[in-house]
Parts: C-alpha cells; structure tokens; sequence
C-alpha cells in the first residue's frame, strides 16, 4: 500500500493523460491526479512525459462506479475497473529530472 511521502513512479496507460504507480501486482489502483499531471505538464512545456517520478503528499480514495460520480473533475476512472473496486488517486510533488 502506498502511503503519504512515498515515493512514487507513475507510467502512462493507454488512455490519454492517465498515469498508473508502478506497484506489486496485488496491490490497489493507483492513479496520478489530474492537478498534478497539469502543473507537471505545465513545466514541460504541455508535454506529457514518458514518466513521471515524485512524492505522495495527498491520496484520494475513490470507488468506481458506472455512472459519473466517480469522475474527478475531467478525470473519469478507467472502463476497465469494475464498480464498486477502491482506486486511488495520487498528489505529488514531482521531481524535477530535467537536470540529471
């Protein structure tokens, strides 16, 4: 389980704009938050990255439902998680990497 100060490596999915953790194969979703994607997206100039590395300062846990009140501001839970699964979504401040 992830928890606030972690460290966390997030890898684009196949959905535009969505990140996952990179975690155990039995743990939680968890999801990079939209307001951190767009201040990290911001400093790169709207670019997305390739991934995205950072520490957990906030996690807002979320159930997947069918209708859209599990969206999060433009943020919907991916199709593929079933109703009524726990997700997570994950503020961070990222790590600037542009200087390594």
């Amino acid at each position: 389980q992830l928890s606030v100060g972690d460290i966390a490596l997030f890898l684009p999915t196949n959905k535009t704009d969505t990140y996952l953790a990179f975690t155990a194969p039995n743990m939680p979703h968890y999801y990079l938050s939209q307001d951190s994607l767009a201040i990290i997206k911001d400093k790169n100039k709207g670019k997305a990255p390739n991934f995205i590395l950072g520490e957990i300062i906030f996690i807002n846990e979320r159930i997947a439902s069918k209708n859209s009140s599990s969206n999060i501001g433009s943020w919907q839970a991916p199709k593929s998680l079933p109703p009524g699964l726990k997700y997570h979504l994950l503020e961070i401040d990222p790590f600037d990497l542009s200087a390594h």
